[in-house]
């Protein structure tokens, strides 16, 4: 996984309306300098693992990567934040099939979409927030 990867999924996920300036990675907090502004919800959070690299074959220079992302569709509700899940599944999962993530240099194959976990409630912070989990992730080697 590169910072390319993690660039190329939040530029998917920002092309939908609602999460074009909601979708941060680590911590949802404005570039500078508006830094102390708080963010509003709706918002995405992405989470970027390194996943686990793999030879292609035994012979072959060439080696496979598997960049993963944990990733949380924040709301201010359980309603909104089930929708915010929607609308990031159905940029990513097309009738069924996981989209090809473009990223500069390799060739990916259909990402994998999953929510493992049933939603969450964080009253440990004012307002309290709703939030789903969700994982992605795919298989990419140079092109």
């Amino acid at each position: 996984m590169s910072w390319n990867d993690t660039v190329a999924l939040r530029t998917l996920i920002q092309a939908v309306p609602a999460l074009a300036s909601k979708t941060f990675i680590v911590e949802a907090k404005n570039p500078p300098p508006n830094e102390t502004v708080k963010v509003s919800v709706p918002y995405v959070v992405l989470f970027p693992a390194q996943g686990m690299d793999e030879a292609e074959r035994v012979t072959s220079p060439r080696s496979v990567t598997n960049p993963e992302f944990t990733g949380w569709a924040v709301g201010g509700s359980a309603e909104q934040a089930a929708i915010i899940l929607d609308l990031v599944k159905a940029q990513l999962v097309t009738d069924g099939f996981g989209v090809k993530v473009s990223v500069a240099g390799r060739t990916n194959d259909r990402c994998w979409f999953e929510s493992p976990v049933p939603a969450q409630f964080d009253k440990s912070v004012t307002p309290p927030l709703h939030y789903h989990v969700f994982r992605i992730g795919w298989r990419s080697q140079p092109a």
